[in-house]
């Protein structure tokens, strides 16, 4: 396992997040589609989730403020935009968080990578960090796609050509 592999999978996911979500205003970003989360949820899907990843890896979460838990999987379904964190907000905790968890990667060893996870940090079943980061680049990835479907549903012309 190869730590600037991996950064360079959440470097690629920062890239394609943020052109998706360009241009998108809050009021956009919350507009409910026939079935599924909002673009405003997945996006704090994202950012809640490389929270998860900084505090496995040993640091401190960059989302503190108290609507983080309504963007968990499983999470109450929303009834309407007002559950939803100002898209702003969101994006600039993105954004801390890419650097922390940039740095963090890029400093990794291999045989940090090669550790085993703790079982309860382990809901992957995975046998090591780096399979476990693996495991959340391709989860993002996942999510940042939905972004671009979610950007056209708002009406947006596609970001990404």
């Amino acid at each position: 396992m190869n730590a600037k592999a991996l950064a360079v999978q959440f470097q690629f996911t920062h890239f394609v997040f943020n052109r998706n979500l360009d241009g998108i205003t809050h009021e956009e970003s919350i507009q409910l589609p026939p079935s599924g989360n909002c673009l405003n949820w997945v996006a704090g899907h994202i950012t809640a989730t490389r929270d998860s990843i900084l505090g496995i890896l040993g640091e401190s979460p960059v989302w503190t403020f108290p609507k983080k838990d309504s963007y968990t999987r499983g999470s109450t379904p929303w009834k309407n935009g007002q559950e939803a964190e100002r898209l702003e907000k969101i994006r600039e905790k993105f954004e801390e968080a890419q650097k922390k968890l940039s740095a963090k990667i890029l400093s990794l060893d291999s045989a940090l990578l090669l550790s085993p996870v703790p079982a309860e940090k382990n809901a992957f079943g995975v046998d090591n960090m780096g399979e476990l980061l693996a495991t959340f680049a391709f989860h993002e990835s996942y999510h940042v796609g939905q972004t671009g479907i979610l950007r056209r549903l708002v009406g947006k012309a596609g970001a990404i050509k």
